[in-house]
């Protein structure tokens, strides 16, 4: 789904409604900065791992 904008949609953690599809930066932000876009990259990086269940195991890691 998408924004009026034309944005895409995405929940805190950058999952979209498609469930294998996660998304971050300006396209679900708009142009903002380039710190922002990699914030949003990383929080989507997050949701996937949480989703594939491997970031409790990567985090007891380090």
């Amino acid at each position: 789904m998408t924004e009026s904008d034309g944005r895409i949609q995405v929940d805190t953690q950058g999952h979209t409604s498609h469930p294998k599809i996660w998304a971050g930066g300006d396209n679900t932000l708009g142009p903002d900065l380039a710190v922002t876009a990699m914030a949003a990259g990383r929080k989507a990086a997050e949701g996937m791992l949480s989703s594939f269940s491997l970031w409790r195991r990567i985090r007891k890691q380090t």
